[in-house]
Parts: C-alpha cells; structure tokens; sequence
C-alpha cells in the first residue's frame, strides 16, 4: 500500500472504559511494538512489555516466570505475543544478516510458540493471540547502517518473506483453533499495479519501514488501529 493510501485510512484508535475490560490485555514484543504503544496511548488498559531485540523464547520464559503472579492480580488474562522479528536472522555488531542454521532457527521458533501453546491452554482463564510477524528487509537495514556489500541481501530477504509468509499461515491456524483473531498487518504493505491489458502485479512496499525493520510514521498509525481493535474487540467480552 501507498503512503497516501494509509494516510487516507481511519487512524483513531477505539475508546473503552476500564470497567468494560474482562480481560486484561498484555501484549509482548520486541522494539517494534514501541510505535504502536504511543499511538493507543488512550488505551491505559494495555500492559505492553517491549524489550528490543526479544526472541519468542524470551518471552516463552517471561510467560513461565510471570504466569502465576499475573493470574492473581487480574484474575483473566489476554495475551497478544508480537514476535519472530529478531527469531529468524542474527545481528553482528550493527549489521543483521539471515540465520545461518534457518531450518534450525524455525524449528525453534515453533517449538517456543507451541511450548507457550501448552502453557496458555493448562492454565484456567488466560488466552493468546498470535499477532502476524510484520515483513521485514535485511537489504534496508544493512543500507541504512552503510553496510559496503548489501548484494547478497535480496536474496536473503526474498528468503525471509517466504519463512515469513509460511510461519503466520501456522500462526492463523492457532488462532483459529482457539477461537481467537489476529489483524493481516501485512496487508498494509501490499501494492498492487494494473497496466492496460496485463494482469494486476502485486508488490511489497517495505518503504513504510523507516530502517528496513521499524515501522514509519503512518503503517505505525494502520497498525496501532488494527491492533487495538483487535484488542478491545476480545478483551471487553
């Protein structure tokens, strides 16, 4: 999608009175998420717990640790975990680059999802939505931050967006599973154009992202109205 088509798209994010929550929302991610929170600022209702650089098995971990206390000082609680960001490439120094082990890596992304999977559902009055893992460019990051060779990071990130692509359709599944949605925040960067007497071509817009991994000003505003719909809409009921 366009700049000026997001900028044309409703941006307020929902009003909701705190007794109206019967669900705690907490939602865990990485930097990404940082954004986000200061645009649903007026929701107050939403614990966020943002650690840059945070894999799914760091929160996996933050789950096991805070489960218990959580469980007893808000009795109902909805998780929104808003990873695989940093899961499936590696950083060196300022540069990231593609997993070296990838098949690995998303086999460990997978068991995290499906060890928080096991903890949610042992426990009485707690749920989870899998948000989507935004798409992302190691070819942007690695330009922003002046890497000298960025040749090989098409193919990387060409790589990336089909585990990408691969990981949310699981991820939807969950969802489904537990009767719970998550918004398609990757809809937001498709752009599609139709020459006379060709068929439409569709594209990934990854300008929107300021480095290649943060969100821009205005897919900052798209998401945070996504998200917090998504959050009051499954947590006041």
């Amino acid at each position: 999608m366009s700049v000026n088509k997001l900028g044309k798209r409703p941006s307020e994010t929902p009003m909701v009175v705190a007794e109206n929550f019967v669900w705690k929302p907490i939602v865990l991610t990485d930097s990404k998420g940082g954004s986000i929170r200061r645009e649903c600022r007026s929701l107050h209702q939403i614990q966020w717990e943002i650690l840059s650089g945070a894999t799914t098995q760091h929160y996996e971990n933050w789950i096991r640790r805070n489960l218990s206390s959580l469980r007893r000082l808000h009795k109902r609680i909805h998780f929104f975990l808003w990873t695989g960001t940093c899961d499936f490439t590696q950083k060196v120094q300022k540069f990231i680059y593609l997993n070296d082990n990838l098949e690995e890596a998303v086999k460990e992304y997978r068991d995290s999802i499906h060890r928080i999977n096991k903890l949610i559902t042992d426990s009485e009055n707690v749920k989870i939505t899998y948000l989507p893992i935004p798409y992302l460019s190691i070819e942007k990051w690695n330009c922003v931050k002046r890497h000298t060779d960025t040749s090989a990071f098409k193919e990387q990130d060409k790589k990336l967006t089909e585990v990408i692509d691969t990981e949310n359709s699981h991820l939807k599944d969950r969802n489904q599973r537990a009767n719970t949605y998550a918004p398609n925040l990757n809809a937001d960067f498709i752009r599609s154009r139709k020459s006379k007497g060709k068929k439409q071509r569709y594209s990934i817009n990854l300008k929107l992202l300021t480095d290649g991994v943060h969100p821009g000003a205005n897919i900052a505003k798209a998401w945070s109205t996504s998200i917090s719909r998504c959050i009051v809409n499954q947590c006041r009921q």
